[in-house]
């Protein structure tokens, strides 16, 4: 699928150390769930390090896929995930 040049640049690593307290709220007091088994998804796939920070910082049940998000039947309906983490596009679509 074709995309915008300019909406590929890869969140930091330290963007996503900034949201652990976040998400361990989420996990711990929340979901009732510990960091690993917390479902994350990521609709927005660049070069797939998004999911590999995630999963170095404890986050190993994510969902990010190289799909056109919004053309896949995969996430039509119901989704099954905990939270949404992600840095979206900003290109003029």
């Amino acid at each position: 699928f074709e995309t915008d040049y300019g909406d590929h640049f890869e969140t930091p690593l330290e963007a996503y150390r900034d949201l652990l307290p976040v998400l361990d709220v989420i996990a711990e007091r929340v979901i009732k769930k510990p960091r690993e088994a917390l479902r994350l998804f990521d609709p927005y796939f660049c070069d797939g390090q998004s999911a590999r920070h995630l999963h170095g910082l404890g986050f190993t049940n994510v969902i990010h896929e190289n799909v056109d998000f919004y053309a896949s039947e995969r996430f039509a309906g119901a989704f099954d995930f905990d939270a949404i983490v992600t840095n979206p596009p900003y290109s003029g679509d």
